[in-house]
This record gives C-alpha cells, sequence and structure tokens, in this order.
C-alpha cells in the first residue's frame, strides 16, 4: 500500500474534522508513505486551539486560519483592489467568488441560522469581497508553499474550503472530498463538489463486482421498501420531533453559562464568525425551537391542505417534493439556485404539472421548528399544492406519488430505488445514475416539457440500479465518521463496541492512500 514517491497534502478541515485529517496523515504516515509537506485549512478558532493533534503539529505545516482571514478582511476592507480580484476571478469558473459565499451559511445568513429562520447577512457587500480577495491570496500562497499532490477535504462548508477547490481546479490539482454515500456506513472520497464521482461511474462501466458486494446491493433494495435508507450518521431523534423538557433545560443551563465564559475571555474564539457561542443555542434548542415546533404542529393539524398519510389516496395523482432544511450544503452548493427560495421553486412546479395532479410537500423533520409559521402560510397560498403531516415517514408517501422531484436529497435516491420516476433539479451524488428513470431540469422554462417527457419515457432498470449502488460500496469505505471519529451524540451507528477510533482511523487512512494513488495516478497519465 506503501508509495515510495513523497506525497504533499493539503486537508481543507472545517470544525472537528481537522482531527482526523491529521490522525489519518499519521497513520499514512505509519504505513510507509512518505508525506513530506502539509498544508491545513482551518475554520473553528475554539478546537482548532484546544486540540491536541493540533498541538502536535510540526512547525513545517502550513496552517490558514479562516477566522484570521476574516477578521483581516474587515479590518482591511479598503484594500480590496477590485481589478486584481476579477483578474483573479477570470481564471476560475464563472461567479466562484459568490459561489463560495452563498456556500457558506455563516456569510450568507445570519448568526442563528442553525437555530432559527436568519436570512439576514450581516456582512457588507464590500467585506465579502474582501474575505473572498484575502483568501484567495493566503491560498495561493500555501500552494507554491506546499505544492500538493492532492488537497484532501470534507463535504465543503466554508467559503475556505470552496474557494480552495475551485483554486486547485484551475490549476489542475486533484481534489477529493469525503462524503457519505447514503448507504449504511460507507463513505467516499469524491473527486468533484458535485454529482457523481467520476470513480463511481468507472466502476459502473467495469460492472465487473464481487459476489458479496452484489447481495449488499439487492439487501439495500429491499431495505428501502420496508423503510427507506438507514445511514451512518443520521440523527436518531429528527423523527421523534422536539419536546420541550424542564430536567433538561435547567441541567444543561450551567454548562452552557460556562462555557459562554469560557468563550468571552478568548479573543479569537470572541471574533470567530464560526463560533455561535453556547447561550444563545442552548436557548434556542432546548427551550425555544420544542415550544415553537409545538406550536406550528397544532396550528397546522387542522388546515385544509394538510394532507395526512393515511388519506394520500385521495390526493392521487400527485408529484411528492421533500424540503430542503435551510442552511444546508444539499441546497447552497448543490443546488445553488434555491437557496433561500424553495418557496418560488414549488409555485413553478406546482404550475408545471399536468392537469389533475397536485403537488404534495413534505417538511424537512430538522426544519419544524426553525422556519416561521409565515413560511408555510406562503406555501398553502400557492394553488395545486398539499402539505403532508410533520414527521410523517417519508417512503409511505414517495409509493403512492407518480413521480418525485428532489434537489439534491437522499429521498432521490430512495424513490429511484423504489421504481419511481424522479425529476432532479439540483446536482445530487446520484445524478449519475443512467437510464430513463430520472430526467433533470435546471431551466425552469422547461419544467412542464421535462416532466411530460419524465412521465413518458419512465423505465425501471433493476441493473442499473444494481449496478450504481455496487458501484456505491466498492468505491467507499466501511467507517462510522460521525458516532466514532467525530462522537456525535445520538446518531445512528453500524459497528459494535469493539471497533475503536483508531480501528475506524486505520480503515481510513488505507482508503485515503488508495484514492489518492488513484487520481495521483490519473493525472500523472494526463
Amino acid at each position: 500500500m506503501s508509495d515510495s514517491r513523497k506525497l504533499n497534502v493539503i486537508g481543507l478541515t472545517q470544525g472537528a474534522n481537522v482531527d482526523i485529517f491529521l490522525l489519518y496523515i499519521q497513520q499514512i504516515r505509519n504505513m510507509g508513505q512518505r508525506v513530506d509537506k502539509v498544508g491545513v485549512v482551518a475554520s473553528f478558532a475554539s478546537h482548532f486551539n484546544s486540540s491536541q493533534n493540533v498541538k502536535n503539529l510540526g512547525q513545517d505545516v502550513v496552517v490558514i486560519k479562516e477566522w484570521e482571514i476574516v477578521k483581516r478582511a474587515i479590518e482591511r476592507v479598503s484594500a480590496v483592489d477590485f481589478s486584481i480580484l476579477q483578474k483573479k476571478e477570470e481564471k476560475l469558473a464563472p461567479a466562484a467568488v459568490w459561489k463560495s459565499i452563498i456556500g457558506d451559511r455563516r456569510l450568507i445568513y445570519g448568526r442563528r441560522a442553525k437555530y432559527t429562520q436568519d436570512y439576514r447577512v450581516e456582512f457588507s457587500d464590500v467585506q465579502l469581497w474582501s474575505m473572498a480577495h484575502h483568501f484567495i491570496e493566503a491560498f495561493e500562497r500555501m500552494l507554491n508553499e506546499v505544492k500538493p499532490d492532492v488537497i484532501l477535504g470534507f463535504t465543503p462548508v466554508t467559503f475556505g474550503e470552496l474557494l480552495a477547490l475551485e483554486i486547485a481546479e484551475s490549476k489542475g490539482v486533484p481534489t477529493l472530498q469525503l462524503h457519505s454515500s447514503r448507504i449504511k456506513n460507507y463513505f467516499a472520497l469524491h473527486d468533484s463538489i458535485s454529482g457523481t464521482s467520476e470513480h463511481f461511474r468507472s466502476l459502473v462501466n467495469k460492472n465487473t463486482f464481487k459476489k458479496k458486494t452484489l447481495e449488499i446491493a439487492e439487501s439495500v433494495i429491499e431495505e428501502v421498501f420496508k423503510k427507506g435508507l438507514v445511514y451512518e450518521g443520521a440523527n436518531e431523534s429528527l423523527s421523534l420531533g422536539r419536546k420541550f423538557q424542564v430536567f433538561n433545560v435547567i441541567k444543561s443551563a450551567p454548562k452552557a453559562i460556562v462555557k459562554e465564559g469560557l468563550k468571552a475571555i478568548n479573543r479569537e474564539s470572541r471574533t470567530d464568525h464560526h463560533d455561535p457561542g453556547h447561550v444563545i443555542p442552548w436557548f434556542y434548542t432546548q427551550i425555544l425551537q420544542p415550544l415553537k415546533e409545538g406550536l406550528i404542529r397544532f396550528r397546522l393539524r387542522s388546515h385544509k391542505r394538510i394532507v395526512k398519510v393515511n388519506s394520500l389516496s385521495a390526493a392521487k395523482p400527485y408529484c411528492f417534493f421533500p424540503l430542503q432544511s435551510e442552511p444546508e450544503v444539499s441546497i447552497q452548493v448543490l443546488g445553488r439556485p434555491y437557496h433561500k427560495n424553495q418557496i418560488e421553486l414549488l409555485r413553478n412546479l406546482a404550475a408545471s404539472l399536468p392537469a389533475g395532479f397536485k403537488l404534495v410537500v413534505k417538511e424537512h423533520p430538522r426544519s419544524l421548528g426553525l422556519r416561521p409559521f409565515s413560511f408555510y402560510k406562503q406555501l398553502f397560498e400557492i394553488p395545486n399544492l398539499y402539505l403532508v403531516e410533520p414527521h410523517a415517514s417519508s417512503m409511505p408517501i414517495v409509493n403512492q406519488a407518480e413521480f418525485v422531484a428532489v434537489i439534491s436529497g437522499t429521498i432521490g435516491l430512495e424513490a429511484i430505488i423504489a421504481k419511481k420516476p424522479v425529476l432532479i433539479l439540483g446536482h445530487p451524488k446520484y445524478e449519475g445514475i443512467e437510464g430513463n428513470m430520472t430526467q433533470k431540469c435546471y431551466n425552469l422554462f422547461e419544467l412542464a416539457d421535462v416532466i411530460r417527457i419524465l412521465l413518458a419515457n419512465y423505465r425501471y432498470d433493476r441493473k442499473v440500479v444494481i449496478r450504481f449502488l455496487s458501484a456505491l460500496i466498492e468505491g467507499s469505505v466501511c467507517i462510522d465518521l460521525y458516532s466514532s471519529l467525530l462522537g456525535k451524540p445520538g446518531r445512528y451507528s453500524f459497528q459494535n463496541e469493539t471497533v475503536s477510533v483508531e480501528d475506524n482511523t486505520r480503515t481510513l487512512a488505507r482508503y485515503v492512500l488508495k484514492r489518492i494513488n488513484e487520481v495521483r495516478g490519473k493525472n500523472e497519465r494526463v
């Protein structure tokens, strides 16, 4: 598995992911691979400064701290030379700077967006341009110093990560980002930000899968028909709804207050735009969200446009659209034109359906209690639109739909497997599925035509589904990322307690090195 060639690498590491990156790089070294120069793009001051793995970094590691970029950009906002910034962007994809800004909820949404619908932008236009300008300069210096063979990251959620990926692509530096494959605990390093990774397409085309792989793929199909896809890292409590619990409120308050005090006396954490603090999140998650969710559920239950799952047959024929949570990479990066704008998308979708069709919409379980009731009032103003009861299971809705429309959510993959036509409006990881099971639409003027084509030409192809699922399995690695490596509570896990963090890290390191050698070899052939 080792490679005698030296390896230079840059890690794009938001939050606690910096620990995972550093741990698997050390494991790669332990496997005999020479890792020479390392760069780290970090984005969360509090964790970065307290991490023991970070403290063990050598002096030769090059680091970019996003919070320092933001601080410098605000302090030196007048130093932005737009002519230079425009020339730099000309070498990137069109509107690359704004794409990176829109992809970062901390820049394009308000500080409380994770806890309530907060569309306010707290930075000025020039400050946002300044952040991009300063990051591009810093990252270009890092590239010149590290000279990376590959850039490794996770699902990109910060403006720095997204800009770094754009710059890397413009310079021909291969990139790999770790994403969940939405099958059990399979995770994959993708070679593109959106859409289907090339290594999955290659596996599909080769179509030489192991017997065990095909058996797992068959079991996944059976699982979808029974309960939908269950994957590692999914929040177990979301389907149950939030409940106001006095004991938890009282128990958790002192800890939140103490942590808030520690943040206040730390200069870097105090000014870090990534750090929401502790008291405000405590107030929203423990008090406001549960109360708000209860009130909204009460107001919705008797509305004439609410459809109960056991009454869905009366709504047929219908198109099913699952709302995306906001903010979320699935809409900000994979469905950028619709961020903060799902209502208008639904208005167009409802008006593009065949005569007699209804549009049935389901709220994302994470968003109930975050959006104001006015959001649902706007939905109900759209003719032909109905909202299914909150926290209903998705699969019964999918099973009775004529077709499913998605931006980029997992329900789209479930629907394909469940033999339903799928209209794709964004760039999900499964958009590369071949055949006539899906249609893509990126121009709303063509929406009605595309829907007609989808329904007229739909043909379910089980062999194609099996091949795609098998590619996901063989092109991924089995690890418990969220529940084990990141230690997030209340998440689905697929490994028993005997599998340690070190076991997961070692498994991930072997896979990372394998994928590095694949993209490095491809890059050298080109």
